[in-house]
């Protein structure tokens, strides 16, 4: 019984031996493995940078300089460089207009599209209300053409007054594709809505017989935009209840409430 426990010891002892030097055989096998592998690496890119280095250095005998190799895309490149070197240059200048109103009627100010804007609001307005009064006058903001320059302020209306009074503020304002309406015999409410849906208006500035300051944002005398309008002044306190009950008779004296 002893011989056989000696015995199976020293065959397990002998199968361990032959198992570390199996595994040490692979670690070896794939340390060189590997260094062939980082060998043959360092060659390749050893004579891809000789390659490279040598065509470089033929350029100017073959009269090819990298610079022209894609024209289009340097035409390109330099043109993105001028407007943005263009772009940084510009400035842009504030200025604040007043809009014209000694009579105080209620106008509407706005942005569309379009050159038939005048007329698509002229429809709106009539058929908001038979007895408005109204002049639209609107900005032209593209150039136009030999046939059709542009750049014209257009305008339409039932009342001489107001559209005189719509065009003097539209070419003071003088920002391209700005409409303005003036209004008597009605209110905004009764057809801002139906202005707001015109398929040219973009949006609306303000709906108001405030008097109104215009923000206008100038990057040259030939590019003028609306960034916002001061409407009225500013409020002072809160509402109390007396205030409450004037602006509630009030509503119910105009018909606007029942």
């Amino acid at each position: 019984m002893l011989l056989l426990r000696r015995a199976t010891l020293v065959k397990a002892h002998t199968t361990t031996q032959v198992i570390a030097f199996s595994v040490s055989a692979r670690l070896i096998s794939a340390r060189s493995s590997c260094s062939a592998s980082r060998a043959w690496v360092a060659t390749q890119c050893s004579a891809s940078y000789q390659q490279r280095t040598s065509f470089a250095g033929r350029l100017p005998s073959l009269r090819i300089s990298p610079s022209r190799q894609h024209p289009q895309q340097q035409q390109q490149q330099q043109q993105r460089g001028a407007r943005a070197m263009a772009s940084a240059s510009r400035k842009l200048e504030l200025e604040v207009v007043d809009i014209e109103n000694p009579k105080e009627y209620n106008f509407i100010l706005g942005h569309a599209h379009f050159i038939k804007t005048v007329e698509d609001i002229y429809e709106a307005l009539v058929q908001s209300s038979t007895a408005l009064k109204f002049g639209i006058a609107f900005n032209e903001a593209s150039l136009g053409y030999e046939a059709m320059p542009g750049r014209k302020v257009r305008f339409d209306g039932n009342s001489e007054e107001l559209i005189e009074l719509a065009k003097v503020n539209a070419m003071a304002l003088g920002a391209g594709h700005t409409f303005i309406v003036f209004l008597d015999g009605g209110f905004p409410v009764n057809c801002l809505n139906a202005v707001k849906s015109v398929t040219e208006v973009c949006r609306i500035h303000c709906a108001t017989s405030n008097p109104t300051s215009v923000v206008l944002g100038k990057t040259s005398d030939e590019a003028v935009g609306i960034l916002g309008v001061i409407d009225g002044v500013r409020p002072l306190e809160f509402e109390n209840d007396d205030d409450k009950k004037k602006r509630h008779e009030f509503l119910r004296m105009i018909g606007y409430k029942r």
